[in-house]
This record gives C-alpha cells, sequence and structure tokens, in this order.
C-alpha cells in the first residue's frame, strides 16, 4: 500500500485552525473531495506507536517504512532554512528523526531530543538544550541564527547519511 502524500477526507492540526473554521462555516464546502498530505504517514507512524483504541479494532493501516521515510523527509528537506523562523519545531524534528533512523523508536520530538542530547557535544550540545529548554516553556532567547542553521545542516547531513 502506497501513502506517500496520504489521502484523506478530514485532517487536522493547530495550524489550520483558521482554514478548518472557515470551511465548517462554508455550507458549500466539499467534505467528500479526497486531498493529499505529503507529511501524514508519518503521524500515522505515530498513531499507530502511541494511539489508544477506545472502541473496535485498528482500522488504520501501518505506512511502509520508505512511505513514512518520504513523508518525514517531506517535513525536513528545509530545516536549514527554516530553522531560524522555527527553532523548536525544527530541531527537535530532526533529533526524532535522527533518533528514528539510529534506534528505530518513533519519539515525540521532545522525547527526540532528550534522547540525542547526551550524545551530542558542543554546539549542537547547546543548541538542542536550549530548545528542549524552549519547548518546556522557558523564555530563553533562541540561539543565534548561525548556530541554529549549523546544527539543523549537521543533524540533517547525518540523517541523509542514514537513508543513503
Amino acid at each position: 500500500m502506497l501513502f506517500r502524500s496520504a489521502p484523506y477526507i478530514f485532517h487536522y492540526s493547530e495550524t489550520w485552525r483558521v482554514r478548518t473554521q472557515a470551511s465548517l462555516a462554508d455550507p458549500l464546502h466539499d467534505w467528500l473531495t479526497v486531498r493529499t498530505d505529503p507529511d501524514l504517514s508519518a503521524h500515522m507512524v505515530v498513531a499507530h506507536r502511541y494511539g489508544v483504541v477506545t472502541a473496535g479494532q485498528v482500522a488504520l493501516p501501518l505506512p511502509s517504512r520508505a512511505d513514512a521515510l518520504a513523508a518525514v523527509w517531506y517535513d525536513i528537506a528545509d530545516a536549514e532554512h527554516q530553522v531560524v523562523a522555527e527553532p523548536v519545531y525544527v530541531i527537535l524534528n530532526l533529533c526524532r528523526t535522527y533518533c528514528w533512523l539510529r534506534d528505530g523508536v518513533v519519539l515525540s520530538k521532545s522525547a527526540g531530543g532528550r534522547a540525542l542530547l547526551p550524545d551530542l557535544t558542543g554546539e549542537a550540545h547547546a543548541v538542542v538544550a536550549a530548545v528542549l529548554a524552549m519547548r518546556d516553556g522557558d523564555d530563553r532567547v533562541p540561539p543565534p541564527p548561525d548556530a541554529l542553521q549549523r546544527v539543523a545542516a549537521h543533524l540533517l547531513g547525518e540523517i541523509r547519511a542514514m537513508v543513503m
């Protein structure tokens, strides 16, 4: 079963709140058109790992590793350019991707950062520690843009090496 650009009818995240509210308010919105989402397969892997079935059996198919990797790659491919605008999201997403490829374990962004932190040194350790603190509510100033970009490039290079 191929899930790159997984099909869906309704898929929600907080970043889609305004668009979803507009769709819900539009009586002519077409809810039956199947749309695609390039990283939905990655969400499906997380749902399989951490989801709780409250009734019946699991109806969500588990995407293949290749499909999940394609979905994850879609999300991280431009990390070096996105990291300055979204340091917490990007750095921790790279950490959890690294851990998934290295250890075969699906983790949250925060858990990925905490799992990788002991293996990092120098600037990478400082950047990951800082974004973890920010994620936990610390109102510190993000690391400098050049440091964020170097660490993102380093982690992306390591991930690329594991994939190739």
